[in-house]
């Protein structure tokens, strides 16, 4: 189940050859399916939350069976179009009918062979660029319970944090018990009040000039007078004025920016930017590494 197949085979007699085909075979899928086998899966999570905080996500399923949530970046996932697991639809779902069929005919009728092909292929290595300074920048979102169990209710529940992020989370959780299995899936949008966005390159090399644009959104229905500063860290130094004030109107963006040095010297750095609205404080912080640029062998 569901996988059953109805098979028939068609036999021409011989003509004056005005047909060669004197033989053909027919398959067709017989589709079953049981409902009952489908685990119904119920996540209740914020749909929308601030980044640097803590969520629970809650998930309905059978009572005692067993379960899996994952909460990764929607971007992560567009890379390559990942869709959410669906248990259900792979272990039943229609799969190929994995028989061979023989006759005679090609042997009887040579004419009626078909001519093979080969194929063929080729590959190539590309020379890899090393940076022997690396930073962790950008806090990967992707985030798995492991196995976790229902209880009797059929209730069971992760505690997630979510790092400094702007963007959307997919929820995505998998229910099994016995041949049942179930999926579901939810999104969270992520946003502060105030979203950062610095326009910062991967590195530096010693002594390079930097002018980073910040972009400030207010994501809130209320126009906001804000105080925006940054600070470096490491072989970076401010070149201009380290605070500003800004005044956003509702759902518009700003935009400030600051001139930054590298050191001569190699080595890693850090960028924090921070916005005050009277009543909170965020702030968005990027790694940045100051280096010579490293070929692979074969680029020297």
């Amino acid at each position: 189940m569901p996988n059953v197949y109805v098979t028939a085979t068609l036999f021409k007699p011989l003509d004056d050859g005005a047909m060669p085909l004197t033989v053909a075979h027919g398959f067709m899928p017989l589709i079953v399916s049981k409902p009952e086998l489908k685990l119904p899966v119920a996540i209740t999570c914020a749909a929308k939350s601030r980044s640097k905080s803590k969520q629970t996500i809650k998930v309905r399923s059978a009572p005692n069976s067993e379960l899996t949530v994952a909460v990764v970046d929607e971007g992560i996932l567009a890379l390559k179009n990942q869709k959410s697991p669906d248990p259900f639809g792979y272990f039943y779902q229609k799969k190929a009918l994995q028989t061979a069929t023989y006759d005679v005919y090609a042997q009887l009728l040579p004419d009626l062979k078909m001519l093979s092909s080969t194929t063929g292929g080729d590959g190539f290595d590309l020379a890899r660029r090393v940076n022997p300074l690396s930073n962790k920048r950008v806090q990967l979102v992707a985030l798995w319970s492991g196995i976790l169990k229902t209880n009797a209710a059929g209730d069971a529940s992760f505690n997630i944090e979510i790092p400094q992020f702007s963007g959307k989370l997919r929820v995505m959780a998998c229910s099994w018990k016995d041949n049942r299995f179930g999926s579901s899936e939810q999104f969270i949008s992520v946003a502060d009040p105030v979203v950062i966005s610095p326009s910062v390159p991967r590195f530096l090399s010693p002594g390079d000039s930097l002018e980073m644009p910040v972009t400030f959104t207010n994501t809130t229905s209320m126009p906001l007078a804000l105080n925006v500063s940054c600070a470096t860290t490491g072989n970076l130094k401010l070149s201009n004025n380290a605070s500003s004030q800004l005044t956003i109107a509702p759902s518009r963006e700003a935009r400030f920016v600051w001139s930054i040095i590298a050191s001569s010297a190699i080595g890693q750095g850090s960028i924090e930017v921070k916005v005050n609205t009277g009543k909170e404080t965020f702030s968005d912080k990027t790694a940045i590494t100051i280096s010579t640029i490293i070929f692979g062998e074969g680029n020297k």
